[in-house]
């Protein structure tokens, strides 16, 4: 497949009736970048909550829907800008914000889906960051990650 053919894959995010409400894809560099831009205070948080104890254990809750709770939970705003530009609608956050909790669940675990899938999922991608870092330290005297 040449480069000039990709489309990115989206998912229909569906209410309780099976009526669709938006759709999204997995966010691509750009999109990051823009998150990152727009957002370096909460991801600076979101790092030091991930980054707070044992490696390890920050990895596994990446990968895990509780890393998807606490993104809706305690960086709403960064969630809900997430959502919107998954959904290729960057300035509708505040659309995003008000959609009801399950659609706002039901769209993150969708966008980390498609973005990591490609790749074999979440935990194949720590695993790639990993495998490029080798033992390089994280935090701290002594933190390493070793895939």
């Amino acid at each position: 497949m040449l480069l000039a053919d990709y489309t990115p894959e989206r998912v229909a995010i569906k209410d309780y009736k099976g009526v669709p409400r938006m759709e999204v894809r997995g966010l691509s560099l750009d999109d990051v970048s823009l998150l990152v831009r727009s957002h370096l205070a909460d991801l600076q948080r979101l790092y030091d909550l991930l980054n707070g104890g044992d490696v390890a254990d920050a990895f596994k809750l990446l990968i895990t829907d509780g890393f998807i709770l606490k993104l809706l939970t305690d960086f709403p705003e960064l969630a809900a800008r997430m959502i919107a530009v998954a959904a290729d609608e960057p300035g509708a956050t505040a659309n995003a914000r008000r959609l009801p909790l399950p659609l706002q669940i039901m769209a993150i675990q969708a966008i980390m889906r498609l973005t990591f899938e490609d790749v074999g999922g979440p935990k194949a991608f720590v695993a790639l960051i990993g495998s490029m870092i080798g033992k390089l330290p994280l935090t701290g005297a002594g933190a390493t990650f070793t895939p």
